[in-house]
């Protein structure tokens, strides 16, 4: 009797913080024209693509008034180059279990990933990865994003940290990286749609070409959906969050029974293993622990509650990613033809529980990725606004607002072209490509961390690590090494693409600068000549000195 309201209690708020993340307007949600409000929910990808609220009125990031949930001193926030972004104030709400609810949902999206480690690494070497990379990779990640995050609340996020560490052209590569990381990441999600639909509908005849032709259809839906403002927010998240992770859950603890534990330790020769796509896959599925910074401003007693979360969500994903993976690894040994892009997870589960599992599985794919790809399509597209804005890249086009609906055409149609190429890629190298961009400028936070802790060690800071600079810097090396060994073992092509983008990223920085400083030059805010000054000087003097008259004035000859 007394079992039953406690368990409802107890899902009530874990649901409750969730529902309230997605309908909160601060950190990294993104709102429509009609004031709703977005969260890149169950994201196992999505690395807080915080950006600017299109409802703030800005000239240049001096101008941004943020909503940030806050309850603290932290009244407003300086960059490095003396600008000031000010926060308002409201009070925290978000307890352990629904900041637990918060990480889960945004790190747990489902095993889809997994199949591509598996057969490029083998059973053993994946299952390691999922046990290692969370305490050496994730949980660093999830505390950095706390701790910055609570010290400085307002949208534009790892934008905003980067910039007040190194200044406006790391803060600018820093969503260079990000945006372009996103758009090879919401690549991926067509292509997991349209393995499940396969699945779904059997017998039409697909080639490849109806296959792109499909993806760049489901892209168009998608920008069109983003274009108009429609998100899904509110209860409705939770419940399709819900809806994508469950099956995986039962499916790990129904077919438990046929686990082979000496399968899960299978190790191939370290000449036989793609280093590269094996780390880039984990990465990818455990990707997301940078959600705790989307609640930061909201969280009740940070210095306890941020720690008990994290470390519990470690645990949970750990679980819910090892145990349908142990499932299938001990049911089809046939690793060599793992697919990620193909119904793999629902032929697990035929062999686990029949049709019916099958079929939940099936929706699950389906409705996770779409989702999925729809909620990072607008997080990609906002950051490449929040980048584009005055102090960065300055690009007045990209920052117009669309009159109807208040979205931003110009990012969404850049975004749409960017992914429709990036489609021509395949599956395996779009994952790579997309966690070294991440990784770098993860990478570039890790150091920011550190360097404010150096810099400005009096900075108020709601939930802080309890580590010294020195102790903090050796905490983030084991990510940094890992980022940094991900970028150097990614097939060549990956490579280029990567070099490439960071080349044009940096071009495109600078010759923004360029045209910005040649802009006002000729509105006459620089490069003004200081003579004319002088002139206006010596016409001031008869107004304020007795005894002198403008016959007195010399004539400098410049006018």
């Amino acid at each position: 009797s007394t079992w039953g309201p406690f368990l409802i209690g107890l899902l009530r708020e874990f649901t409750q913080g969730v529902a309230r993340l997605m309908a909160s307007p601060s950190k990294s949600v993104i709102r429509s024209s009609s004031e709703s409000s977005l969260l890149n929910v169950s994201s196992n990808k999505a690395t807080n693509y915080a950006a600017i609220s299109p409802t703030a009125t800005t000239d240049d990031l001096s101008g941004i008034v943020v909503d940030s949930g806050y309850e603290s001193d932290v009244d407003e926030i300086v960059l490095k180059d003396g600008r000031r972004i000010s926060t308002t104030a409201r009070p925290k709400h978000v307890t352990t279990l629904q900041l637990l609810a918060v990480i889960y949902f945004c790190v747990n999206s489902g095993p889809f990933g997994l199949e591509t480690a598996v057969r490029a690494g083998g059973p053993g070497l994946t299952v390691l990865l999922l046990l290692i990379l969370p305490w050496l990779s994730n949980l660093p990640i999830g505390l950095l994003t706390s701790e910055l995050a609570s010290a400085m609340p307002q949208n534009g996020g790892y934008i905003i940290w980067v910039s007040r560490a190194f200044g406006n052209f790391w803060g600018f590569m820093e969503g260079w990286w990000s945006f372009t990381s996103s758009v090879f990441d919401n690549t991926l999600y067509p292509f997991l749609f349209l393995s499940y639909f396969e699945a779904a509908i059997p017998g039409i005849p697909f080639t490849p070409f109806t296959r792109y032709l499909f993806r760049i259809s489901l892209c168009l839906l998608v920008t069109v959906s983003n274009f108009i403002g429609y998100q899904v927010v509110g209860f409705l998240s939770v419940i399709l969050a819900l809806i994508s992770v469950a099956p995986f859950l039962f499916l790990g603890v129904w077919g438990a029974p046929e686990i082979e534990v000496t399968k899960l330790f299978q190790f191939r020769e370290v000449a036989e293993v793609n280093w590269g796509l094996t780390l880039s896959a984990v990465l990818w599925v455990t990707s997301g622990w940078d959600s705790p910074g989307t609640v930061a401003g909201d969280v009740r007693h940070p210095k306890k509650t941020y720690p008990h979360a994290v470390f519990s969500a470690v645990v949970l994903v750990m679980i819910s990613n090892l145990l349908p993976l142990a499932v299938a690894i001990s049911l089809y040994s046939d690793y060599g033809e793992w697919s990620a892009v193909s119904d793999f997870w629902a032929r697990v589960a035929l062999s686990v529980d029949g049709q019916t599992l099958r079929a939940s599985i099936i929706i699950a794919a389906l409705l996770g990725n779409l989702v999925l790809f729809n909620v990072l399509f607008t997080t990609a597209s906002w950051s490449l606004y929040a980048i584009a804005l005055p102090g960065l890249m300055d690009c007045a086009f990209l920052t117009r607002l669309q009159s109807r609906f208040r979205t931003p055409l110009a990012c969404l149609l850049i975004n749409f072209v960017a992914v429709c190429i990036a489609s021509l890629y395949t599956f395996d190298g779009l994952v790579q490509v997309t966690m070294a961009l991440h990784g770098l400028g993860m990478v570039l936070e890790c150091f920011a961390l550190v360097w404010l802790r150096v810099s400005e060690p009096h900075m108020k800071r709601p939930y802080k690590i309890p580590l010294s600079p020195s102790f903090l810097g050796i905490f983030m090396l084991p990510h940094i090494s890992i980022s940094v060994a991900n970028v150097c073992t990614i097939d060549k092509l990956g490579q280029i693409i990567v070099l490439g983008i960071t080349a044009t990223g940096i071009t495109i920085y600078f010759i923004s600068r360029l045209v910005e400083a040649v802009d006002q030059r000729e509105a006459g805010h620089v490069g003004t000549p200081q003579f004319l000054d002088l002139q206006e000087v010596f016409e001031d003097i008869p107004e304020q000195v007795e005894g002198v008259s403008q016959e007195d004035v010399p004539d400098l000859g410049f006018r």
